[in-house]
């Protein structure tokens, strides 16, 4: 395939995923996310925090801030949060628009560069087939409909995985510093990410490229300086404004907790969260530690008295110590939750729970459990065609290992698997791909394939 028709047919892709995305959305989104923003949950704390970051208010939380006294947030790392702050500044602040931006800006780039990385992989073929995959796969287009970090830690890891693959061809320190900086943008969105550096940069840099100990350390440490450069800073603001340190973010401790609890380990949300898990929790700290309450006209906000690194260590806490009271169940728990994300287990209630509690629409919903399974049955075969073409996989696996530590940690939700999805598409892509050849051998008479 030329370059030039490589080119015009991943444009023409990567249109019909922005076309995609904008229908999906008019026609879908707007109103049932202006219900979803009305709750406590992230599609609310990103539009709200977000407006609140471009007005001057700083990183603070949406939801435990009153006029003059801002709550010092680090509920989820800053890359998502500063894009949408950027356009509230320059006045795009509504849903509608903040979502057509995220489906124009993030959600349509990561067709055009899952081609890419399919290309750099394997071949333009397989460019080509990730690329259209990508564009019309209800996990990953869903996703650009729901103001969620979950785009933008999609669109990082395509790139981690696409200039990982252009470095595996060609090993330089410049590649090794791209593939840091693309790594470190990934953690930008998601702090399970930061996982990449162990599992992919780390082995990929190691092993590929000049050997001795003094290249292999120059190719490391470039990786390393990019993503210090791009994480340092996020790094250093949080350790300056909390109590405790912070890093990336401090969500980990309440996530963990809201899923470990009876209800979660023995209930019908077996392998799922619950809010009963920490209403207890906020209930005891409210007790001891008393709000400072704020009025502002007939209005009372009610501000925690610690700050987020302070409480974390209550939730990690309670957690820790229900699963020490709990623990020959740990590995039904972990079961179900590894299911649910796989939706091999209960997976009618893992949609429908989708459906309620992260806004996402039924039959989006629905369609994504089944093309799931669909492209998994085409990634193992991708698997073994790559192996076959001793093209190293733990590139792609990567996305999956965080997937994995993500939900170990938590809960099994498909969200958590959605920075892994187009490397599922990539697997798939390979899959389909020789399945073709296969079946185009099995269609040529005998005489042309080598057979007298």
């Amino acid at each position: 395939m030329s370059a030039r028709r490589f080119w015009y047919s991943l444009g023409a892709i990567t249109f019909l995923g922005l076309v995609i995305r904008v229908v999906y959305i008019l026609h879908w989104r707007t109103d049932a996310l202006a219900d979803v923003v009305d709750r406590v949950n992230d599609s609310a704390w990103y539009h709200r925090a977000s407006i609140a970051l471009a007005d001057g208010k700083g990183f603070i939380s949406p939801f435990f801030s009153a006029p003059g006294h801002g709550y010092q947030s680090a509920d989820h790392p800053p890359a998502y949060l500063l894009f949408l702050a950027f356009f509230s500044k320059l006045g795009f602040d509504t849903t509608t628009q903040q979502l057509l931006l995220t489906a124009s800006l993030i959600g349509t780039p990561t067709v055009l560069v899952s081609g890419l990385a399919g290309r750099a992989m394997h071949s333009a073929r397989v460019g080509l087939i990730t690329a259209g995959l990508a564009a019309v796969a209800p996990n990953v287009f869903s996703w650009d409909g729901m103001l969620y970090s979950e785009s933008a830690a999609i669109l990082g890891v395509t790139l981690t995985i696409w200039v990982s693959y252009r470095y595996w061809r060609n090993p330089s320190l410049r590649g090794a510093m791209w593939v840091g900086a693309a790594a470190a943008l990934a953690t930008m969105s998601r702090a399970e990410l930061a996982m990449l550096f162990v599992v992919l940069v780390l082995p990929l840099v190691s092993r590929h490229g000049e050997r001795g100990v003094k290249h292999v350390a120059k190719r490391l440490g470039a990786a390393a300086v990019a993503g210090v450069v791009i994480i340092g800073p996020w790094v250093g603001y949080n350790l300056s404004r909390f109590e405790d340190p912070v890093y990336l973010s401090v969500g980990a401790e309440i996530t963990m907790a809201s899923a470990t609890c009876d209800e979660t380990y023995y209930g019908e949300f077996l392998g799922f969260w619950h809010l009963e898990c920490v209403r207890k929790i906020r209930e005891d700290l409210k007790s001891e530690f008393p709000p400072t309450e704020v009025h502002v006209g007939d209005t009372v906000y009610m501000v925690p008295q610690l700050d987020q690194s302070e409480e974390a260590p209550y939730f990690r806490r309670a957690a820790t110590d229900y699963i020490s009271a709990h623990i020959s169940r740990v590995p039904k728990v972990l079961l179900a939750r590894y299911g649910r994300v796989l939706y091999l287990y209960r997976p009618n209630h893992v949609v429908l729970a989708d459906n309620y509690f992260e806004g996402r629409d039924l039959g989006v919903a629905q369609a994504g459990r089944w093309s799931f399974y669909g492209l998994a049955l085409l990634g193992i075969a991708g698997a073994v065609a790559l192996r076959r073409a001793r093209i190293p996989r733990y590139v792609l696996a990567a996305a999956f290992v965080t997937v994995l530590a993500a939900v170990t940690l938590a809960f099994g939700n498909p969200r958590y698997r959605a920075s892994s999805e187009t490397a599922l598409c990539l697997f798939a892509a390979v899959g389909a791909s020789a399945a073709y050849d296969t079946m185009k051998t099995r269609s040529q008479p005998r005489s042309e394939v080598g057979v007298v």
